[in-house]
């Protein structure tokens, strides 16, 4: 092999190397473990550096610098080139994980190392996996050549740029020995007004860099104050905790001193399982496979474990309860919802409890595709006769009925455990029904609860019987980690289905069942969030298991979501109002992850819910919370938010026409009209006088007459003019009084009102946009920033009015919204869109060229665009972009040409000099509002098109 030298490698470069420590080569001792618990000291080289020792470049690219006894060592090390000035982090491939923890480690020793400049190259850190990689570096050309490069070719364009302007400057002198002073002046004013275009262009890009920062300084400040909504909810949510969890303990202390009385208790009834110890017994020719009722990886691992008993209390001995219930003060339940079942069977005084740090929050996920299957339990009947004793007899009945006479319960089912939970062709429960040998024979549910205890993943299978006073529920717990476990649970995602083999006293078997509900949704996400947890949990799955059945999640919590159809509850706008509010708090994506994941609700019923109250909530007229709007446009509700809340404003007049108003009272009234006229507001829908009066008039009843809009009573149109700005901003909300109010503001000519008319002018309805947005023009270039704002509007003849206002003005920095509202415009306005923009000539000739050449571009509009341009002052540019490289670009110039005719006529038919032909409703608008702008305009209002958008 060639040796290799380093000089011959030195790249040009101006960059001087790096000579602190951690470039320099370094070696560490290591420990090796050897087979029998040995251990071995190596040296191995944490830093190589091939200038100092060039014999270790070799060595480390053929992978031979940490090998041992013919086995390569996975250690890190850095390996620094200062002639190629090349520095790498190679990382082996064992270590792929650690990328970013060794690139720390080594940025903190050069950052403690001030004795050192430390160049690019070594700042840059570069981190290789592999030896390939490390090869592949050190291959490339380092950054500092390839700078070196490009200086060099700059310096090689700059010549050649500069020989150019030699030889322009030599052309302009032989032209200006025949030019005249005349055109010298002219050249001299075109460059002066390309210098202002430049400057006013980047004046614009300014501008928009300022909007973009003073929305995304309002995006923050809107987060922040959900955040602060969801503190606020939290902390709503702790205080009710607290309550249920004093409610508990109440509960518990009644119970003992209940046991007080009766004497000494009966045999306890265990809660908690472990792994079974032997095979279940079965005369079925099928025998079912070994219990993993943990669901971990073989029993033999895991030690028996016993539930926690109720020891028998002495009379009058009530020291021991106090105990355990200050025990109970460290006790927090699965994170859940107040108003949680009764608890179910003996409760456990164990020392072992599921406390806050041991339990960790879910969070919301991306949805996980559902596959929905119903089927209803399938019980087979329970024979009186007794069992045979002859196996023949037995295999021949099993053969007949269907249902196996000699099932063996799980081992473990009983005695330690009140369910087990097999594997075989599917999902097999085993269930200790006890005394209750009537349970289970109709209806039931199988729950999958996820719990996360010191992150430790538990899931609880919770078999439920509804039926009864109170609820008879038998639960087992899986390890989700554990191989047996995830067979499980990935059974159940494809089809969430169990059979159930019951047995009551003494195990003697009763019969065979089948639960199934629509919970493969719920079982893929939390197979998929049990995957996100962390490995190193602080609890083995055993302990885990016993702490998550000795306090077990709920089975039914207090959430809004409801298999039945609950559309009764919700008749009156009031019951409504209530279940959305409840709806809304539940919404969050800690809420819905509790209820899919902890409660156990199927997708299905939560979107039902979602939809019935949504329903209800826009047929009674109720605005809908923030979090729920998007819901309601995406079930259908309607088109887009402004019909969502033109609708619900209908409606909720409708209720207030009720003998009862729904059963909302004056506050209720009054705080739903002011989110509805908000709601209003950010769609830009304007509501009809009898409406808006309707809403004013409720609100003063409750607020009082300080609540910013105008009392009630007849005004005197005639005087508005003469009244204050205050109370014509006002009177800006008034359908009656707003196109009044909003042309007074506008002849007083202050900038300032720009805004608040803009903001007007958007709910306005056609007639009076054309009316207001002419008068605006008074206000000067100061009110352009309002003006351009307005260009974004949901109305299409308020984006054209805005347009026309910005032509008028001649507003430079209106160019670039201007040309964004050509590309982006869907309807006809467009071609009023182009004539205005053409109208600026030079000003905006120069941007709509640079946009020529972009393959997307709308030809059609840049055509006409062109063709005005060239009406206006630009016609030498334009024909010089027939000559253009691009023949796209060329051909767009050739059809502009050929339509400066089209472009001639639109022009003369908006400024009056011809007449309009057809029902143009573009048109129309543009000449009624050159007409407002001359004052020829007529006394009617602007007749309003079948169809158009008022």
């Amino acid at each position: 092999m060639a040796a290799w030298d380093a000089k011959a490698m030195a790249e040009p470069t101006s960059e001087a190397p790096y000579q602190g420590r951690a470039g320099a080569t370094r070696v560490e001792s290591v420990h090796l473990p050897l087979p029998g618990g040995a251990l071995r000291t190596l040296t191995v080289h944490r830093a190589v550096n091939v200038a100092t020792d060039p014999q270790l470049r070799e060595r480390a690219l053929a992978g031979a610098l940490h090998r041992f006894d013919g086995v390569e060592l996975a250690v890190p090390f850095v390996l620094h080139d200062p002639a190629a000035r090349k520095l790498a982090i190679v990382v082996p491939e064992a270590l792929r994980h650690e990328q970013l923890r060794e690139r720390a480690r080594f940025l903190a020793a050069v950052a403690e190392d001030a004795s050192a400049a430390v160049p690019a190259y070594v700042a840059d850190a570069t981190v290789v996996v592999g030896i390939a990689a490390l090869s592949e570096y050190l291959a490339r050309p380092s950054a500092a050549s390839q700078r070196a490069a490009e200086e060099e070719e700059l310096v090689g364009k700059r010549k050649e740029i500069g020989a150019a302007q030699q030889d322009l400057i030599a052309r302009e002198d032989a032209l200006a020995e025949r030019e005249s002073t005349l055109l010298h002046r002219e050249q001299r004013m075109r460059e002066r007004a390309e210098d202002v275009t430049r400057r006013e262009d980047e004046l614009t890009m300014r501008g928009e860099e300022h909007a973009r920062r003073e929305a995304e300084l309002a995006r923050r400040e809107a987060e922040l104050a959900r955040r602060a909504e969801e503190l606020e909810g939290a902390r709503r949510d702790l205080a009710m905790r607290e309550q249920e969890l004093d409610q508990r303990l109440e509960s518990i202390v009644e119970r003992e001193r209940a046991l007080i009385v009766q004497g000494p208790p009966p045999e306890p009834m265990p809660v908690t399982i472990s792994a079974p110890t032997e095979r279940p017994r079965t005369r079925s020719s099928h025998p079912p496979p070994p219990s993993l009722g943990l669901g971990l990886a073989a029993s033999s691992m895991v030690p028996a474990m016993r539930a926690p008993v109720v020891e028998p209390i002495a009379e009058g001995d009530v020291s021991s309860v106090e105990d355990d219930v200050e025990e109970l003060d460290e006790l927090e339940p699965i994170r859940t919802h107040p108003g949680t079942e009764p608890s179910i069977g003996m409760v456990s005084t164990g020392e072992e409890r599921i406390s806050l740090s041991e339990v960790e929050e879910l969070v919301d996920d991306d949805d996980v595709e559902e596959e929905v299957d119903d089927d209803d339990i399938q019980a087979a009947p329970q024979s009186d006769a007794p069992l045979a004793d002859d196996t023949a007899e037995l295999d021949a009945a099993d053969e007949v009925t269907g249902v196996s006479t000699g099932v063996a319960a799980a081992p473990g089912l009983g005695d330690r455990s009140e369910m087990v939970a097999l594997l075989a062709d599917g999902l097999e429960l085993h269930v200790a029904l006890g005394d209750r040998s009537d349970a289970l024979e109709g209806e039931a549910d199988l729950l999958v609860q996820l719990v996360v205890v010191e992150g430790c993943p538990v899931v609880v299978l919770a078999l439920v019987d509804p039926t009864g006073a109170r609820p008879f529920v038998r639960r087992t717990a899986i390890d989700p980690r554990a191989a047996e476990g995830r067979r499980m649970l990935e059974s159940l995602r494809r089809r969430f289905e169990a059979r159930l083999v019951l047995f009551g006293e003494g195990n003697q078997f009763l019969r065979v069942g089948r639960v199934a509900g629509p919970r493969e949704l719920n079982v893929a996400r939390t197979l998929d969030r049990v995957s996100r947890l962390r490995a190193d949990a602080a609890l083995d799955a055993g302990t885990a298991i016993e702490r998550a059945l000795a306090a077990p999640p709920p089975i039914a919590g207090a959430s809004p979501f409801a298999a039945e159809d609950e559309k009764g509850r919700l008749d009156t706008a009031a019951q409504t109002a209530r279940a959305l509010e409840e709806l809304a708090d539940w919404a969050s994506p800690e809420k819905m992850d509790h209820a899919l994941l902890v409660l156990s609700v199927p997708r299905d019923t939560i979107d039902a819910t979602f939809v019935r109250v949504l329903e209800r909530a826009v047929e009674h007229g109720l605005a809908l919370p923030a979090s729920l709007g998007d819901r309601a446009l995406g079930a259908g509700l309607a088109d887009d938010a402004g019909a969502l809340v033109s609708k619900q404003i209908a409606a909720f007049r409708r209720t207030l026409a009720l003998p009862d108003r729904g059963g909302l009272d004056d506050e209720a009234v009054a705080g739903n009209w002011e989110r509805l006229l908000a709601a209003a507001a950010d769609a830009e829908v304007a509501l009809d006088p009898e409406a808006h009066d309707m809403a004013w008039r409720a609100i003063r009843d409750v607020r009082g007459e300080q609540t910013g809009s105008m009392p009630g009573g007849a005004l005197d149109p005639a005087r508005i003019a003469a009244m204050g700005t205050p109370e014509l901003v006002m009177l800006l909300e008034h359908p009656r009084h707003r196109r009044v109010a909003a042309i007074a503001l506008a002849e007083r000519g202050d900038p300032e009102l720009a805004e608040a008319i803009c903001k007007a002018v958007r709910k306005m309805p056609r007639a009076e946009v054309v009316r207001v947005v002419p008068r605006m023009t008074k206000l000067g270039d100061e009110a352009g920033d309002a003006l351009i704002d307005g260009l974004t509007s949901r109305k299409t003849f308020a984006r054209q009015a805005f347009a026309l206002a910005l032509g008028h003005l001649k507003l430079r920095r209106a160019v670039v919204p201007l040309l964004h509202l050509l590309t982006s415009e869907t309807t006809d306005v467009w071609r009023e869109v182009a004539r205005v923009y053409g109208s600026f000539g030079n000003a905006s000739f120069r941007t709509l060229s640079q946009k020529l050449h972009d393959p997307k571009a709308p030809e059609e509009r840049y055509v006409l665009t062109l063709a005005h341009l060239a009406n206006h002052g630009c016609v030498k540019q334009v024909e010089a972009l027939t000559k253009d490289a691009d023949p796209r670009v060329a051909g767009i110039a050739v059809r502009s040409l050929q339509s400066r005719d089209r472009a001639r006529w639109q022009e003369e038919a908006v400024g009056g000099k011809r007449p309009l032909e057809g029902d143009d409703g573009v048109l129309a608008f543009s000449r009624r509002f050159v007409e407002e702008l001359e004052g020829t305009a007529p006394e009617s209002d602007l007749a309003t098109l079948p169809g158009e958008d008022i």
